[in-house]
């Protein structure tokens, strides 16, 4: 599992074939209640930090990446 997050939003990429990746709105549901994974109007946001994600991981030749807030 890996994750990158913002002051507002979260998204967690989930490596598995059934496992479903998640992303939520940290002001509107703190508790992490509601994935807004398929919700059209986050799909930009989701790609753009996905991308983020992997360069950094990428950058760092796969090893582990701390926790970090963009």
């Amino acid at each position: 599992m890996l994750a990158i997050r913002t002051e507002r939003y979260k998204y967690v990429y989930y490596h598995g074939v059934w496992d479903i990746d998640s992303f939520h709105d940290l002001v509107g549901d703190p508790a992490e209640r509601h994935n807004l994974i398929d919700v059209p109007s986050y799909q930009e946001k989701i790609r753009k930090l996905r991308e983020k994600m992997f360069a950094d991981f990428e950058a760092r030749a796969g090893r582990c990446s701390p926790s970090w807030t963009v």
